[in-house]
C-alpha cells in the first residue's frame, strides 16, 4: 500500500514538472506582424503617410515580426516605379516615376495562410512654389526717403528636396521693376506719401511664388 503511494506521488511530482517547462511553440500560431515607418520615425504603424518630389528616391523602414523566415511582397500602383528592399537594413527605397497619389501595399503570409499588411501613401509632386516674405524699413541714409527692402527671409517649400530661392523682383510704386539675385535693395522714393511695395521670388525650378503687397507712408 504503502509503495502504491510512494508511485503516484512520483507520477504527480513528474506530471507538474512537465507542466512548469517552457513551451518553445508558444506563440507560433499568432500569426506574422508587419508594420512601416518613415526613415526618421521611432514609431512603427501599419500605415503612413508621406510626400517626395519627382525625380527623387523615398526611403522608408519596415518591421517584421515571426517564427519563419519570410518573404515580403509589395504592390504598387505605378508598375514603372522603381522599388529595392534591403533586407539588411530593413529599409525599402522607391523612385516614382510620375506626379501621382502612389500607394504601396506590403505583406507575408506564413505556412499557415496567416498573414499581415501594412502600406505607405505617398504623394509625390513635381514642385512646390517658394513663399516670399520681405520688410520695408525706412533707413534714411543717403536721403529722407531711402528705404531698405528685406527679402531674406523668402523660403522655397520643398527646400528638404533641394529646392532654393534663386531670384527676386522688387516692383515699387508702378513705375520701377528689378529682377535680381540679391535679396536686400534700397530704394530712394522722390518724396513723400504713400507708396506700394511689390515683392516676389523664383525657386531654381523656374517657378514664382505669389506676389506680396505692402503700402508704406513716408511722411515729409
Amino acid at each position: 500500500m504503502k509503495r502504491n503511494i510512494l508511485n503516484y506521488i512520483v507520477i504527480l511530482l513528474f506530471v507538474s514538472s512537465c507542466d512548469n517547462r517552457k513551451d518553445n511553440y508558444i506563440g507560433m500560431d499568432a500569426g506574422p506582424k508587419l508594420q512601416v515607418a518613415t526613415l526618421t520615425d521611432t514609431n512603427y504603424y501599419v500605415q503612413i503617410s508621406d510626400s517626395e518630389k519627382l525625380g527623387h528616391t523615398y526611403i522608408f523602414k519596415y518591421v517584421l515580426e515571426s517564427f519563419e523566415n519570410l518573404t515580403l511582397n509589395i504592390n504598387k500602383s505605378n508598375v514603372y516605379d522603381s522599388l529595392i528592399i534591403n533586407s539588411e537594413t530593413l529599409q525599402i527605397n522607391v523612385r516614382p516615376s510620375c506626379v501621382e497619389q502612389a500607394t504601396y501595399k506590403l505583406s507575408v503570409m506564413d505556412p499557415f495562410n496567416k498573414y499581415a499588411q501594412a502600406s505607405v501613401e505617398l504623394t509625390v509632386f513635381k514642385n512646390l512654389i517658394p513663399i516670399c516674405i520681405f520688410t520695408d524699413t525706412l533707413i534714411a541714409q543717403l536721403s529722407t526717403y531711402q528705404v531698405q527692402i528685406d527679402a531674406s527671409k523668402s523660403f522655397d517649400q520643398d527646400a528638404k528636396w533641394g529646392g532654393a530661392v534663386v531670384k527676386y523682383q522688387f516692383m515699387i510704386d508702378q513705375n520701377y521693376t528689378c529682377t535680381t539675385t540679391m535679396a536686400t535693395i534700397d530704394y530712394i522714393f522722390d518724396g513723400p506719401g504713400q507708396k506700394v511695395i511689390t515683392v516676389r521670388c523664383q525657386d531654381n525650378d523656374s517657378a514664382w511664388s505669389a506676389p506680396v503687397t505692402k503700402y508704406l507712408t513716408i511722411k515729409n
